[in-house]
């Protein structure tokens, strides 16, 4: 039961990790589409990352999609201390 629960703490930890590393790619695609618009008469794609506030900090994943992998983390160590202390 202790490795089940250490391997959820795991894998709770691997989705988050994969999560940021999607949140970087985006960063990185918005970025470079800001730059391509920037010789383009037509700027759509721009105004939507701006609209959306993505420039100016706002994370690309927001608190909901990190809600689920957290969840599960804190439910994992729940039960890693109830196993501890029982």
């Amino acid at each position: 039961l202790l490795t089940v629960i250490f391997l959820g703490i795991l894998m709770c930890l691997t989705w988050l990790s994969y999560l940021a590393t999607i949140k970087k790619n985006i960063d990185v695609r918005n970025k470079m589409v800001i730059e391509f618009e920037k010789y383009l008469p037509a700027k759509p794609f721009t105004h939507a990352i701006l609209k959306l506030g993505r420039n100016k900090g706002k994370d690309s994943l927001s608190f909901k999609e990190m809600r689920v992998p957290l969840l599960f983390l804190v439910g994992y160590i729940f039960f890693a201390i109830a196993f501890f202390f029982i």
